[in-house]
C-alpha cells in the first residue's frame, strides 16, 4: 500500500512538471511534503553562490511564465477562454492556480518580505503570461539567461572567468550544447510542424503515458527533463499544441536551473538527495516541499546572501 502511494506521489509530481504549479499541490504538500523549515536547510546549502541564485531568478520568471501560458491555453481549450463568476470574468484553471500557491507561501514561515515577493511575482506572471506567445517566452528566456550566465561570474566572482579560473571554461561549454540540443530538438521538428494535428488525441494520449512512465522510474528527475525537451517540445510543434509547448517549458526552465548548478559548481538539490537518499517516501517528501515553496526559498536565500540574515527558518 504505502509502495503504491509514493510511486502516485511521484507520478503526480514529475509528470505534470516539477516547478509547475496546480491546484493539487497544497493538498499534496500536506499530506507528503517535509516542512518549509527543512526545504530551506537543503535549500541554502545548495543555493548559495551569487551566480546560481541570479541565473535561478530567470529561471524562475521561466517557469512562471511557461506554468500561467500553459493554464490560460488549457483554460481556452477547456471553457473557451474567462468564464463569468458573478460581475468577473476570470480563467478557471489560471484564477484557482494563482490564488492557492499564493495563499501556501503566505501561510508559509518564510520570512513575510520573501513571501510577499513571492506573491507579486506570481500576480505579474498571471496577468502577463496569456500574452506571452511559447516562442516568445523561450527566445526571450535564453537570450537572458545566457546573457547573465557569461556576465554573472564577472560581476560576482572576478576571478572567475569564462575562460579561467574553477575550470569553468568547460562548463560554458557544456552549457551551451546543453541549449543546442534543446533547441535543436524543436527545430527539427519544424518544417513538419502541425503535420500531426488530427492526431492530436493520439499523441496526447502517447505524451502522458511517456512522461508518466518516466516519473516512476527510481530516480526521475533527469529522465523527465529529456522526456520533456527531446520527446514532448518536438510533438508540441508536429501537432501544433499551444497549451504542450507552455508545458515543455517546465523542463527546459528545469534545465537551466541544472546549468546554473553546474556553472557555479553546486550540486543540485533534487539529484543531490536521489542520489543520497535511499528511502523513496522521505525524499518525495523533501522533493514537495522543494518545488511548492520554491519561490519563497529562492527569494530568502536571494535575501541572506544580500544581507546576511537566516531569518526565521535556517
Amino acid at each position: 500500500m504505502f509502495m503504491v502511494m509514493d510511486l502516485l506521489s511521484g507520478l503526480i509530481l514529475y509528470a505534470p512538471g516539477a516547478f509547475f504549479f496546480y491546484p493539487w499541490k497544497p493538498p499534496m504538500q500536506l499530506l507528503f511534503g517535509d516542512t518549509y523549515e527543512a526545504a530551506y536547510h537543503h535549500f541554502r546549502r545548495d543555493h548559495s553562490d551569487a551566480t546560481n541564485v541570479v541565473l535561478h531568478c530567470i529561471a524562475l520568471v521561466w517557469q512562471l511564465l511557461g506554468n500561467f501560458g500553459m493554464l490560460a491555453a488549457v483554460d481556452d481549450l477547456m471553457f473557451g477562454g474567462a468564464v463569468e463568476v458573478g460581475t468577473l470574468l476570470l480563467r478557471p484553471c489560471l484564477t484557482l492556480t494563482a490564488l492557492s500557491w499564493c495563499i501556501t507561501l503566505l501561510l508559509s514561515p518564510a520570512p513575510t518580505a520573501c513571501s510577499l515577493v513571492s506573491v507579486v511575482s506570481i500576480t505579474t506572471a498571471f496577468l502577463v503570461a496569456p500574452r506571452v506567445s511559447p516562442d516568445e517566452l523561450e527566445s526571450g528566456a535564453i537570450t537572458t539567461f545566457i546573457a547573465v550566465l557569461f556576465v554573472a561570474p564577472f560581476v560576482f566572482k572576478p576571478s572567475a572567468t569564462v575562460i579561467g579560473g574553477r575550470g569553468s571554461g568547460a562548463r560554458y561549454v557544456k552549457a551551451l550544447a546543453y541549449f543546442g540540443l534543446a533547441i535543436g530538438a524543436r527545430a527539427a521538428a519544424l518544417p513538419w510542424a502541425g503535420q500531426l494535428v488530427t492526431w492530436a488525441p493520439q499523441v496526447n494520449a502517447a505524451l502522458y503515458a511517456l512522461m508518466c512512465a518516466l516519473s516512476l522510474l527510481p530516480k526521475p528527475v533527469i529522465p523527465c527533463v529529456l522526456g520533456g525537451i527531446l520527446v514532448v517540445r518536438p510533438f508540441a510543434e508536429l501537432s501544433g499544441q499551444r497549451f504542450l509547448l507552455y508545458y515543455s517549458n517546465a523542463f527546459f526552465a528545469q534545465l537551466a536551473q541544472g546549468i546554473a548548478h553546474d556553472v557555479s559548481m553546486q550540486k543540485a538539490t533534487l539529484l543531490s538527495h536521489q542520489d543520497s537518499m535511499a528511502d523513496r517516501r522521505v525524499r518525495l517528501a523533501f522533493e514537495w516541499s522543494h518545488v511548492v515553496y520554491f519561490p519563497n526559498l529562492l527569494f530568502q536565500s536571494c535575501h541572506e546572501s544580500l544581507v546576511g540574515a537566516k531569518g526565521k527558518t535556517a
